[in-house]
């Protein structure tokens, strides 16, 4: 239990700094640590055997028929393009589900960071 107070409280060791590079590179290094962290999740939350469900019926799937949306995407999130289009890169390079997870939290752990900067104690 230890571990997630650290991990809970990890974001915080840089605002103690005053403004200086070393608060730059703590801030950094906590970044790369939630992307691998939240990117590189097993089997963690209710929705993880739905993604694997969704992963799964891009194995096989030639790129002519995931554009035409033919055989095999039989998924709630035909509509979502840009979503179903990660996965099956993800899916095709080898890297599964981990990969697809990797890339939503870079794109998540970016743009919360962008707004963090916003504020004034960031």
């Amino acid at each position: 239990m230890l571990v997630y107070y650290f991990i809970f409280f990890l974001p915080l060791y840089p605002i103690l700094l005053k403004q200086s590079k070393l608060q730059t590179y703590l801030i950094f290094l906590n970044l790369i640590f939630f992307i691998f962290f939240i990117g590189l999740r097993h089997e963690v939350g209710g929705d993880w055997w739905p993604y694997i469900f969704h992963a799964k019926q891009f194995y096989g799937l030639s790129l002519k028929d995931f554009l035409i949306f033919g055989e095999g995407v039989t998924s709630s999130n035909q509509n979502e393009l840009l979503y179903n289009f990660i996965i099956f890169l993800s899916v095709h390079f080898g890297a599964g589900i981990y990969g697809s997870n990797f890339i939503f939290t870079l794109l998540f752990i970016y743009g919360f960071h962008k707004y963090l900067k916003s504020l004034p104690y960031y």
